[in-house]
């Protein structure tokens, strides 16, 4: 008789599927597993009283020790195994991420392993109000910290040098970085990855910037915290030049808020995710951006995807690009993330987080979208 079970062994830390499954954080190993229609999460006694307080409804937390004395291991492996026989599974589903060693182990104890295709669970590309809630918190920082850091220009001044200089000392993008971040963890997030891309850099739109902001150029600043209690991600892009930016910047600017506010108003359930790249793409080109490769062969233009969901993951399904073709949903939550680049002038981005609806959408932000500050 075969018995199927679903099964996941990771840290909850840097496991969304099974922060999302379990309700639980922790930086150490758990397994959580299903059999039947119940749910299961093994624990050391380290975290076993917490993890009965914070783990999701219909979830039995087991004690990860009774585990270990049947098995006589602490090796992970053979805990498994042991869990495998004390529930009678023959089968267990696991995502693709499942550490080899374990299935392999499995294996040649005669339990099978099989991976699904796709998402281990499509379900948390749709939000319920309760994540919604929790997303809702964290966005909140993430504008305050933008807030922030537009103050910062706002109350900067250039030298002679054209080198901008905040409270007597020249502006950096570490320093504008260090400032945002310190302000996140102040208020229960932690900074991932932050960009605060001036110049040429603003150009690359993965490069985190470093090194004096000067007037005049674009600045891409990226704010992307996590809550470090509920493990969901805040997403968020302003572009911002101090004092007059050139034409080109400021072309490039409202071509981009065109198309940011264009996908806005078109995104709601039933829309096929390409579309809405495609209406974003298609406006920045017809304002004079084409994408593809300068002389020297770098890539300009609109580089990247429109969007991605946003979640416990900053990048999680759905995908907003050209190669979606699959319709939106009511519920999923995605980031709207036109721009243009090229290493000549810098770059642009306009970044909001929208949830979708029946009949439109929700943006998390209410903060204006404006290039030039005084």
């Amino acid at each position: 008789m075969t018995v199927k079970g679903r099964l996941i062994a990771a840290t909850p830390e840097t496991c969304a599927d099974l922060l999302y499954a379990g309700g639980f954080n922790a930086p150490d190993e758990v397994i959580y597993f299903e059999v039947g229609k119940k749910q299961y999460m093994a624990v050391s006694s380290l975290e076993f009283d917490r993890a009965r307080s914070q783990a999701k409804r219909g979830v039995e937390v087991l004690p990860l020790e009774q585990f270990i004395e049947k098995s006589g291991s602490r090796n992970s492996r053979q805990v498994l195994l042991a869990i495998s026989r004390e529930y009678g599974v023959t089968e267990w589903s696991v995502p693709g991420y499942f550490p080899f060693q374990y299935g392999s182990f499995l294996q040649e104890n005669k339990i099978r392993i099989t991976v699904p295709e796709g998402a281990f669970f499509p379900k948390r590309s749709v939000k319920s109000k309760g994540e919604i809630r929790l997303l809702e918190k964290v966005m909140s920082v993430t504008e305050q910290s933008m807030l922030l850091v537009q103050s910062i220009f706002r109350d900067s001044k250039a030298g002679s040098d054209g080198i901008l200089r905040y409270k007597g000392k020249i502006l950096t993008s570490e320093y504008v970085i260090s400032e945002a971040e310190c302000f996140m963890k102040r208020n229960g997030c932690t900074s991932s990855g932050m960009i605060a891309a001036s110049g040429n850099m603003a150009s690359q739109p993965h490069n985190h910037g470093a090194g004096p902001i000067r007037e005049g150029e674009p600045v891409v600043v990226d704010i992307l915290p996590r809550s470090d209690s509920t493990g969901y991600w805040g997403d968020m892009t302003r572009t911002f030049v101090k004092g007059k930016a050139s034409p080109v910047a400021r072309k490039a600017f409202q071509a981009v808020l065109a198309a940011s506010q264009a996908a806005e108003k078109m995104v709601r359930e039933g829309v096929k995710a390409s579309d809405v790249h495609q209406c974003a793409a298609e406006i920045m080109a017809s304002a004079g951006f084409k994408t593809g490769r300068n002389r020297e062969g770098v890539p300009c233009g609109f580089i990247h995807g429109l969007g991605h969901g946003v979640g416990l993951e900053i990048h999680e399904a759905p995908r907003v690009s050209v190669n979606t073709p699959a319709p939106l949903q009511a519920g999923n939550v995605i980031s709207n993330e036109p721009g243009l680049y090229n290493p000549a002038w810098g770059g642009i981005r306009l970044e909001d987080v929208l949830v979708v609806e029946k009949k439109g959408c929700k943006n998390f932000y209410t903060m204006p979208k404006e290039l030039e500050i005084g």
